[in-house]
């Protein structure tokens, strides 16, 4: 929420690999910012600064069986607004 303002945005970080994450059990950490391997970046950049939306959640069943993204309640989404 409030992306702009929070200045979330997208980047490369060379902390995003794979092998990285195998052996560490993750990635690095970005506080905040989704980042991506460099390699992608640029593609990914331009494939979203149209006004793309980008949606990310951590696997919390209480947040995925009570969101009201996920279970279309339009009525608590406006309220979010």
């Amino acid at each position: 929420d409030r992306a702009r303002e929070r200045a979330i945005v997208i980047h490369a970080a060379s902390y995003v690999d794979p092998r990285l994450a195998r052996s560490q059990g993750r990635i690095g950490r970005s506080l905040g910012c989704p980042a991506v391997r460099p390699e992608v970046a640029r593609m990914v950049v331009d494939q979203l600064k149209g006004g793309q939306f980008i949606f990310a959640w951590y696997p919390d069943q209480d947040w995925l069986q009570g969101s009201a993204y996920l279970n279309c309640k339009s009525a608590q989404l406006a309220s979010l607004r």
